[in-house]
């Protein structure tokens, strides 16, 4: 039968009548490059006798399927209305919600994507015994180098908030001042490294930042 792989179906086409078939060689369906499902099969085998009636394929009803699904969706639903006094709570915290969208808004824009895309190295030798952090140029970097840039815009954000909304509600002017130097400097010394970041990446960026 010259099979070479298993299970096969093979039609034997008629031989005398009506819609016989001068070449007696059996058209084949091979299951392992085509499918085990049986509308396909159906579809095939009307393909192949095309000139006698065919029956209408019908599935019968699948109550497993269906009696499972039911239980899935009560059992959704009684969790749901069990936990909803728990959980509520927590979907609708504000400050979770900033929390989740401040790291996703971090780790995006800091080139997180970038790295599954492209599979880049964590890190890289610099020809010197040492280790390179940071890859110049735009269309290349390294693991750690996103991590460290989505730190500096953390940090960034968390000085920033912290200037915007708890140095004002200081009730200590003395305090107050000096938090506002304590985060301003924490604002200046961290864009100072971006921007020495920013100039690794593009050798040709003229401006600077003190003290980096």
């Amino acid at each position: 039968m010259m099979l070479n792989t298993a299970p096969v179906l093979l039609l034997f086409h008629p031989t005398t009548g009506p819609n016989a078939k001068l070449d007696n060689t059996p058209s084949r369906y091979d299951f392992s490059t085509g499918t085990d499902k049986a509308e396909p099969i159906h579809a095939w085998l009307t393909r192949q006798l095309p000139n006698i009636p065919h029956p209408e394929f019908r599935r019968p009803i699948n109550y497993v399927k269906i009696a499972i699904t039911t239980t899935a969706v009560l059992g959704l639903i009684t969790f749901g209305t069990v936990a909803a006094p728990y959980l509520l709570p927590i979907i609708q915290n504000r400050n979770l919600w900033a929390a989740v969208s401040l790291i996703a808004v971090l780790l995006f824009t800091s080139g997180h994507m970038f790295n599954h895309i492209r599979k880049v190295p964590y890190v890289a030798a610099d020809g010197k015994g040492g280790v390179s952090y940071f890859a110049g140029g735009f269309q290349n970097q390294f693991g750690l180098e996103t991590q460290i840039v989505a730190a500096l815009y953390g940090i960034l954000s968390f000085a920033t908030i912290s200037l915007a909304l708890k140095v004002p509600r200081m009730a200590e002017a003395r305090s107050q001042q000096i938090a506002v130097f304590v985060w301003g400097g924490v604002i200046l010394g961290t864009y100072s490294f971006l921007l020495s970041v920013f100039r690794i990446k593009n050798g040709g960026y003229p401006f600077w930042l003190p003290p980096f």
